[in-house]
């Protein structure tokens, strides 16, 4: 079932897209003797994450190991504008991250004590895109989601490559974008990424652990017509 999940998924969120659009099209809503002429969009993105925590005291003394995390994330989608505020299409996104873990000793950080860990994710799914002139808001479901950890035996208690849960893998994206010519904008925009992962290659994960985040990065973008 959850197999067949994604696909269903995927293909009413379409479906809702394109419905959408036949109904501002229309010339009754619009009062226009014809809709206007589709137009497709390439978009080629960036997205970046950089994160530290550490435990402190009271008195703003270190009191733990410190965690260090970053992130890349190029992004490429194509979609077909099918009403004037309306977009929808595909995308598909990689990221590379590394983990760093340095430990405390003797009130102090300890370089020598530092171990580092990295991952890989890849994602594919449709998107959409509602705006309203320069701003936008983009939804996109990762219908297909992939993770390779360093840590995924620590994190989930398994080996092998993390799936994406069915239900929870969305991307979204409020931004802005400043037109550089006619046939070429660039986008600044936030990602809120809620993502989870519930499974590896040979089934479920232990006692049915999910391993995922919420997060927020900022991404930014050029748009292209194509």
């Amino acid at each position: 079932m959850k197999n067949i999940l994604p696909c269903l998924l995927s293909f009413l969120f379409l479906h809702a897209g394109f419905s959408f659009a036949d109904v501002v099209n229309s010339k009754e809503a619009l009062q226009l003797s014809e809709p206007a002429p589709a137009l497709w969009r390439g978009e080629v993105a960036l997205g970046f994450f950089n994160q530290k925590e550490q435990v402190r005291d009271a008195s703003g003394e270190s009191q733990g190991p410190l965690f260090d995390q970053w992130a890349v994330a190029p992004r490429i989608a194509v979609a077909r504008e099918i009403a004037p505020v309306f977009a929808a299409g595909i995308f598909s996104s990689y990221e590379y991250g590394k983990h760093r873990e340095c430990g405390y000793v003797s009130s102090s950080i300890s370089p020598s004590a530092c171990s580092s860990t990295r991952y890989h994710q890849y994602f594919l799914g449709p998107t959409g895109r509602v705006k309203w002139k320069a701003l936008f808001l983009d939804l996109s479901y990762i219908a297909f989601g992939i993770r390779s950890d360093s840590r995924s035996d620590e994190i989930a208690g398994s080996k092998g490559l993390l799936w994406v849960h069915p239900l929870r893998a969305w991307l979204f994206h409020p931004g802005m974008w400043i037109d550089l010519s006619e046939s070429m904008a660039m986008s600044l925009r936030i990602e809120y990424r809620f993502l989870y992962f519930d499974r590896t290659s040979s089934g479920k994960l232990p006692q049915a652990v999910q391993f995922g985040t919420q997060s927020i990065r900022p991404v930014f973008g050029i748009h292209l017509s194509l």
